[in-house]
């Protein structure tokens, strides 16, 4: 087995096990192509960081460089090769996924602030002074609407920032830079964006933390990261918590322990470590909600790894009610810092 590394750029071969270098001209023109040519068969693939892979496979032959034998170093090679583009592929779709959901925020965001001012009324003003009235006409006519509209956009606003700390985890471009916060004020800044969406799922959701305890005892955390698990982790809760149900979020000073408890969507048994992986989705879950890629608790689970911090979820399958045909039973989600 031969491999040669070339420039995608120029076709120049820049590495390769064996001394012959034949002219790869031909599979620049195409992003992954399988030939024969002199008994030899040749496979190459295109890789994003700019070169081509290219394996070359003669089952008669045994091949030498300097007097040693290569072939089962090449072999190796190109399963390494074939195993990075699998790895490649599984997080460029995670990769997509996040980046989708950052261009739909976007577009809600936008049309949010569209529903406040509509475009239109702006593009028709002659001045920016004009443009002042009319957002002020808007505003004060309708103030309700005006603040409601403002909420929901702050919402969006603090997703998006997720989405985007989010593709930057993925990308490995992302390190835990720690610093000490209140927990109280953390929870409390993350949280209340989602009230609205909590509202119309009849949700309420109450945090119990000890605030002066909270103001002497800050933890030790990277307040991104964090902010990325609780976007995550809130999401989900809204998904999947029970409609009327009370969601409790707890922490522990002592025991450096976070805790959501919820009714919610049953986990069943041999699911309880799976979901806290890329692409899992519980059956329950599935029941539910045919729409989720399963990409949520993995990311909870990834940016806490940063953080050191450790999520479980411990389930109490006693305490369960159905709507229609799907059970909701007691959760408790519980991160704990090291």
């Amino acid at each position: 087995m031969i491999f040669y590394e070339l420039s995608s750029d120029t076709g120049t071969i820049t590495a390769s096990n064996f001394k012959a270098c034949p002219n790869f001209t031909i599979f620049l023109n195409n992003s992954e192509e399988s030939r024969e040519e002199k008994g030899m068969s040749y496979v190459f693939r295109r890789f994003p960081h700019g070169t081509v892979k290219i394996i070359a496979t003669d089952k008669d032959k045994a091949f030498f460089v300097r007097g040693k034998q290569t072939n089962k170093v090449a072999e190796a090679y190109s399963q390494l090769i074939l195993l990075i583009k699998d790895i490649e592929d599984k997080y460029k779709g995670q990769y997509d996924l996040l980046s989708h959901n950052l261009i739909t925020t976007h577009s809600r965001l936008q049309d949010m602030l569209w529903a406040i001012i509509p475009e239109r009324l702006l593009v028709g003003a002659e001045n920016h002074a004009e443009q002042l009235d009319i957002v002020k006409s808007r505003v004060l006519g309708d103030i309700d609407h005006t603040t409601s509209h403002l909420l929901s956009a702050v919402k969006r606003t603090k997703d998006m920032h997720a989405q985007i700390q989010g593709v930057k985890l993925l990308s490995g471009d992302r390190e835990a830079s720690l610093d000490r916060h209140s927990i109280l004020g953390l929870l409390e800044n993350l949280i209340y964006p989602y009230f609205e969406d909590f509202d119309k799922r009849n949700i309420r959701i109450k945090i119990h933390v000890d605030g002066q305890r909270a103001e002497k005892e800050k933890i030790l955390l990277d307040y991104e990261l964090f902010n990325i698990a609780m976007h995550h982790l809130l999401n989900n809760t809204l998904k999947y918590a029970m409609p009327g149900s009370t969601v409790h979020v707890d922490y522990d000073f002592d025991r450096k322990m976070l805790s959501f408890n919820m009714k919610s969507v049953r986990i069943d048994q041999d699911e309880l470590n799976e979901i806290f992986e890329f692409k899992v989705r519980g059956r329950n879950a599935q029941l539910l909600s045919k729409s989720g890629e399963g990409i949520g608790m993995g990311m909870v689970k990834r940016a806490l790894d940063l953080l050191s911090a450790v999520i479980s979820v411990i389930p109490n399958y006693d305490d369960v009610e159905f709507i229609k045909e799907t059970p909701f039973t007691r959760n408790k989600f519980i991160i704990i810092f090291k």
